[in-house]
């Protein structure tokens, strides 16, 4: 599986052979495209690597039943430093995230660079007054999620409101908006 991903990434690149954009297009309609099918097939391994975390955490739970099977009543016994850096990083090695959190966030973070690359590419800054940059910026600033406490639901704000989230967020740049909170 690795190593059909890594053939993938390798094919996957953006051709410096594209042609000019005609007029009024900032960056050609096929390297939009591109973009957006590279972003799209971002999100979908993100899928397929929260499955290899599931599963990892599948393995190491059921390594350690094994294991307190063959030590039942002893939990280390005082015999392990559990402050040893290389202890602390193999309890850590696998920490199986919330699936909906883990994949919304997946899909923020790789908006944020799609939408920053096509920002950078074009150039869009320069034409914008100093509030219109303040606006951007703050639209693309990544803010972390808040949970209500009663319906473990995320709670996002529009229009200065909170409201519940609904989606997981916009697909690339051929969609309406910019990503933001």
């Amino acid at each position: 599986m690795l190593q059909d991903i890594a053939a993938e990434i390798h094919e996957a690149r953006i051709d410096d052979d594209e042609p000019a954009p005609s007029a009024g297009e900032l960056i050609p309609r096929s390297t939009i495209e591109q973009v957006c099918a590279y972003r799209d097939r971002a999100v979908a391994l993100y899928e397929e690597a929260f499955a290899a975390i599931e599963a990892a955490s599948e393995a190491v739970a059921a390594a350690e039943g094994m294991v307190a099977r063959a030590t039942p009543g002893q939990e280390g016994g005082g015999w392990l430093y559990e402050r040893a850096p290389e202890i602390e990083a193999f309890a850590n090695a696998v920490k199986l995230p919330a699936r909906d959190q883990y994949l919304r966030v997946a899909r923020r973070l790789t908006d944020v660079r799609v939408w920053s690359w096509i920002i950078t590419h074009t150039d869009i800054e320069r034409l914008m007054d100093v509030e219109e940059k303040k606006k951007l910026r703050d639209q693309m600033r990544y803010v972390p999620e808040r949970v209500d406490p009663h319906s473990r639901q995320v709670i996002t704000e529009e229009g200065g409101r909170p409201r519940l989230a609904r989606g997981h967020g916009r697909q690339c740049a051929r969609h309406a908006g910019t990503p933001g909170r």
